[in-house]
């Protein structure tokens, strides 16, 4: 079975990590990809180290990351030529940004589309519950939360509709041999006493980077054994991400000298493994989250998580379990957490094994790409759709 995939994004994210762990895990044997995305960049390189066509088709930017999006005949009828030359059978559209694209490809050519629905913004105005009522979209949503939001109008047929748990490639996250992780603490100048505290993700207000902070500076009032990473830049080119918002937080964090001195910033990294594999608490105080996929891999690397109880992390983090959950914007209550775990390495130790475990078993990859190859198969059957999915891919 042959399989396109539209994405609007080649640098890399948490729907991008995602996406590259869905095609690496596909069983080739069966299916065959077919990338199409708007520019080169991290995640296209990737693709094509696993031998998967990736077609560039060099979007112009004004099409993409806004509402509504732009059309270009130009790229729709280049897709169209890379569907025929292929002979593609199903239509995998992973941002909600090419859904025309792949809606209006679908009806021309007569085959299933697929969407995976990644947050909020895949049913913020009603034309799009529109384009997926109208080309018989299947919406895989990443988290329950997403689904209610896909389903709030009353206009998607739920038959339609599941919750498809992203994968984490729990070889690449995992816990570090205890020398490798003494040998890179070493080179990045933490001592073996020190707890480190890591918080991961792109320089975005709703990460809530400031809330961040504001914990660190309570923690520092009773705890000096420890040091705060800070893994993360500005990664995509969108409203929600300016350089003015990457200086605001900058400046937050340099204007409070008590933290500053306590703080590691390492920027953008696509080795993140080996950050988490140094860390001994991973934290996320975003104020929304609709999988949270840095939540996750920490979770594969056996960290205990403090996170805000906003959408996916109350889901993927069991409080008491595996973690804390608390709510956003209350650092205080974000930071007593973090202390608690400071104190206990038994429970830290205990938390993350609960952690690891929870994702071999629930958010794998393996288990993520089985899910969605059952979608392909159960599309391209003659009469048949989403209602014949397995129960666990179905709410």
């Amino acid at each position: 079975m042959k399989v396109l995939y539209l994405h609007s994004q080649s640098a890399l994210g948490g729907g991008e990590t995602s996406l590259y762990a869905l095609l690496s895990h596909l069983d080739r044997n069966q299916f065959f990809p077919v990338l199409v995305l708007p520019q080169d960049g991290p995640l296209a390189e990737m693709v094509r180290k696993l031998s998967i066509p990736v077609n560039v088709l060099n979007f112009p930017r004004r099409f993409l990351n806004r509402f509504p999006p732009g059309f270009s005949i130009k790229s729709f009828f280049q897709m169209y030529a890379i569907v025929r030359e292929h002979k593609i059978d199903c239509i995998h559209v992973y941002d909600s940004y090419l859904i025309l694209y792949g809606g209006l490809l679908s009806k021309l050519l007569g085959v299933p589309v697929i969407l995976t629905a990644h947050g909020w913004w895949d049913s913020h105005f009603f034309y799009q519950d529109l384009l997926y009522k109208f080309f018989k979209v299947k919406i895989c949503s990443v988290s329950k939360v997403v689904n209610d939001s896909i389903l709030k109008r009353n206009w998607i047929d739920q038959k339609r509709a599941s919750i498809i748990y992203l994968g984490i490639d729990t070889q690449r996250f995992k816990p570090l041999e205890p020398w490798k992780r003494n040998d890179l603490r070493r080179k990045m100048g933490l001592e073996d006493k020190e707890v480190v505290i890591t918080i991961v993700g792109r320089f975005m207000l709703l990460k809530g980077f400031e809330d961040f902070f504001r914990s660190a500076s309570i923690i520092l009032e009773s705890f000096q054994n420890v040091r705060f990473m800070v893994v993360g830049d500005k990664v995509f080119d969108s409203p929600y991400e300016t350089d003015e918002m990457r200086e605001k937080i900058l400046n937050f964090f340099y204007c409070h000298k008590k933290i500053s001195n306590k703080t590691l910033f390492t920027g953008f990294r696509e080795d993140v493994e080996l950050l988490l594999g140094i860390s001994d608490i991973l934290v996320s105080a975003s104020w929304h989250e609709s999988f949270g996929m840095a939540i996750v891999e920490g979770m594969s690397s056996a960290l205990p998580v403090v996170s805000t109880n906003v959408g996916g992390p109350s889901e993927t983090v069991l409080d008491g379990v595996t973690g804390f959950l608390v709510p956003p914007k209350n650092p205080e209550l974000l930071s007593d957490r973090i202390m608690i775990l400071i104190a206990d390495i038994e429970k830290r130790l205990q938390m993350g094994k609960a952690a690891r475990k929870l994702v071999c078993e629930k958010f794998s990859a393996e288990h993520y790409s089985g899910q969605i190859q059952e979608i392909y198969r159960t599309c391209c059957k003659a009469g048949e759709g989403v209602s014949s999915l397995p129960n666990e891919a179905r709410i």
